[in-house]
C-alpha cells in the first residue's frame, strides 16, 4: 500500500499483481476544508475614539447567534472616561463664553469710541477753535481801526509817539492770535483728525481680532463638548438591521484567538465587533495550497459537505481565487495558501457562519481517457516508466510513458502504452529484475541490468531531492519549508489523507525515514508520479 492506495496481490504466488490499461472517465477534484460565511455582511464597527489608550472596554455584548431586530442594543462600551471628560469640558465651554463676552464688549466699545470722537469730541473741539478764530478776527479789526485813529491824532499832535507805537503792537498781537487760531483749526482738522482716526480704527481691528479668536476658541470648546457627547452615545451600539449576531473574533498568526469579542476586551477604533450576515448569500472560504492553486479557476463546480449536517450535500461554484497568499502562520511561515471563495447555490436555513465545510472542486474531467493506477508508475532518471508484461511468461520490461493529469488514485497516460496492455501494479517490487536505461548523475554513469539493483540514494543525506532516489525526490518536493518534515499545511487536506498513513508515531508530521519505511513495507513502492497535473509531489 502506498499512502492508502492498495496494490492487491503483490504476494500472489502465481506471479506479480497486474493491471490492465483501460479507457474511461477521469475526474480530478481538489479537496480542501474551509469555513462557511456570508458573502454580504453588515459590519458593526467601534466608532468610539481611543483617548490615549489601546481601546475601549466592552461592558456588555449580545450573545453570538442571537437573532436581533433593527434598533436592538448589540454592545455597550465603557463610557466612564468620557463622562468625566464631559464635566471638565463643560467648565471649559463656560470659561470660553466669558472670554467671548469680554471680547465682544471691547469690540463694541471701540466702535462707539470712533463714533463718539467724530460725532462729538472732534466737532466740539473744532467749534471751539473756530470761535477763537472769530474772536481773534474781531480783535484784529478793532486793533487796526484804533491804530488808524491814533495815526490821525498823532498827525495833529494829540498822541505821542510812544502811544502810537503801542497801538501798532496791539495790531501785531491781534494778527498773531488770529494766525494761531487758524493754525489750530488746520492741525485739528488735518493731522490730529487723521491720527485719531487711525488709532480708533486700530482699536476696532484689534478688538475684532480678539473677538474672532475668542469665538473660534468657544466654537472649538463647544465642538469638543459635542464630540464627547457623541462618543458617549456611540458607547451604546444598536443593530442597523435584522439579522443573526456573529462575533468578529480574530485569529492570530500563531493559530490562537487574538481577539475574542466578550466583556472586558479592549476594542480599537474602527475595529469590527459584530457582523450581521445575509443568510441568503452564503459561501465557503477555503485556503488552497500553492501547489494546487493554479488548478482552481473561477466558475468551476464544487460539491460541499457540511460537518454539522452529514446528510446535507450542497452544490456551488468557485467565485474568486485570491491573487495573493494569505498571511502565514507562526508555525509554517513558508507554506503559502490562497483564499478561494465558493458560492453556495440556493438558500439554506440551517447554514450559519463559522461552520466547517469540505469542498471538492472539480478541476479536470476527461470522458475518454487512457488511465492506470498511480502505483503502476515508477520514476527513473527523472522520467516515468511502466513495467509492461511482454509475453505470457512474466518478464519485466520498463517502458517510458508520458503522463497527463492525475488524482489521488489514477493517472492519465498520454503515450507509451496502449489500451488492453497489462503492467505491474508495483513496478518497484520488480525493479531489480529489469534492464533499465542508463542513468547519469553527478558522480558516474552506469547501466542497470537484471539481477543488479538500480542505484538508489540513501534514506538520509544532505540532498533530499536527488533525482536518483524517487523517495528522496518525492519527499523533497513535499517538504516545501525544508524542515525535514511533511505536514498537512504543506500538502493540503487532499494529499494528507494518504500521506498521513506513513505517520507511524502519530505526531502530525511525516519524516523521510517514516516515508521510506512505509514504502519498504509494501515492497519499495514507486510513489505517486510527479509529472501529472494535480499529482502528489
Amino acid at each position: 500500500m502506498v499512502f492508502g492506495i492498495p496494490t492487491l496481490g503483490d504476494n500472489d504466488a502465481n506471479g506479480p499483481d497486474l493491471r490492465t490499461v483501460k479507457r474511461g472517465q477521469f475526474v480530478h477534484r481538489v479537496t480542501e476544508t474551509g469555513d462557511i460565511e456570508s458573502s454580504e455582511n453588515v459590519e458593526i464597527r467601534c466608532e468610539v475614539k481611543a483617548r490615549g489608550t489601546q481601546g475601549t472596554q466592552i461592558i456588555e455584548v449580545v450573545a453570538e447567534g442571537t437573532m436581533v431586530k433593527a434598533g436592538d442594543v448589540l454592545v455597550r462600551l465603557d463610557a466612564t472616561a468620557f463622562e468625566t471628560e464631559l464635566t471638565g469640558q463643560e467648565m471649559a465651554v463656560n470659561k470660553a463664553k466669558a472670554s467671548m463676552t469680554q471680547a465682544e464688549s471691547a469690540y463694541k466699545t471701540a466702535q462707539i469710541a470712533k463714533r463718539e470722537y467724530f460725532e462729538g469730541t472732534y466737532s466740539q473741539e473744532l467749534s471751539g477753535l473756530e470761535g477763537d478764530k472769530v474772536v481773534a478776527q474781531e480783535n484784529e479789526r478793532r486793533a487796526k481801526q484804533y491804530l488808524e485813529y491814533s495815526q490821525r491824532l498823532a498827525a495833529k499832535g494829540y498822541v505821542t509817539a510812544l502811544q502810537l507805537e503801542a497801538d501798532r503792537f496791539a495790531v501785531r498781537k491781534a494778527e498773531i492770535e488770529l494766525q494761531a487760531a487758524e493754525d489750530k483749526i488746520g492741525v485739528l482738522s488735518g493731522p490730529t483728525r487723521e491720527k485719531k482716526e487711525i488709532e480708533l480704527n486700530a482699536d476696532i481691528k484689534t478688538t475684532k481680532a480678539k473677538l474672532d479668536a475668542e469665538q473660534n476658541s468657544l466654537d472649538l470648546e463647544i465642538q469638543k463638548f459635542e464630540d464627547i457627547q457623541q462618543q458617549i452615545e456611540k458607547c451604546v451600539v444598536y443593530a442597523p438591521s435584522d439579522g443573526q449576531v456573529v462575533h468578529a473574533n480574530q485569529r492570530s498568526r500563531r493559530g490562537g484567538n487574538d481577539v475574542v469579542i466578550e466583556p472586558g476586551v479592549l476594542i480599537r477604533q474602527n475595529q469590527v465587533m459584530i457582523r450581521l450576515p445575509d443568510p441568503s448569500k452564503m459561501q465557503v472560504k477555503a485556503k488552497i495550497n500553492e501547489a494546487r492553486v493554479d488548478l482552481v479557476k473561477p466558475n468551476m463546480t464544487a460539491t460541499i459537505s457540511v460537518g454539522a449536517f452529514p446528510d446535507m450535500e450542497l452544490r456551488g461554484k468557485v467565485e474568486k481565487v485570491s491573487r495573493y497568499a494569505e498571511p502565514g502562520s507562526w508555525f509554517s511561515s513558508n507554506v503559502k495558501t490562497y483564499a478561494t471563495f465558493i458560492k453556495i447555490d440556493g438558500s439554506h436555513e440551517k447554514l450559519r457562519p463559522g461552520l466547517t465545510a469540505e469542498v471538492e472542486i472539480e478541476v479536470t474531467r476527461l470522458e475518454d481517457a487512457l488511465m492506470l493506477p498511480i502505483t503502476c508508475i515508477a520514476e527513473h532518471g527523472g522520467k516515468h516508466y511502466c513495467m509492461v508484461r511482454r509475453d505470457s511468461e512474466w518478464e519485466p520490461q520498463p517502458r517510458e510513458v508520458k503522463l497527463g493529469p492525475s488524482n489521488e488514485t489514477m493517472v492519465v497516460i498520454k503515450s507509451g502504452v496502449d489500451e488492453g496492455e497489462t503492467v505491474a501494479a508495483n513496478p518497484q517490487r520488480h525493479r531489480q529484475h529489469a534492464t533499465w536505461p542508463k542513468l547519469r548523475d553527478d558522480d558516474d554513469e552506469q547501466e542497470t541490468s537484471p539481477g543488479k539493483p538500480a542505484p538508489q540514494a540513501p534514506a538520509s543525506g544532505p540532498n533530499p531531492s536527488s533525482g536518483g532516489n524517487p523517495i528522496a525526490k518525492m519527499f523533497g518536493a513535499m517538504d516545501t519549508n525544508k524542515d525535514g518534515k511533511v505536514t498537512q499545511e504543506e500538502v493540503g487536506a487532499e494529499r494528507w489523507q494518504f500521506a498521513s498513513r506513513a505517520d507511524s508515531n502519530k505526531d502530525g508530521a511525516v519524516t523521510r525515514s517514516e516515508m521510506a519505511a512505509a514504502m519498504a513495507a509494501m515492497g519499495g513502492g514507486g510513489g505517486p508520479p510527479g509529472g501529472g497535473q494535480g499529482a502528489m509531489p
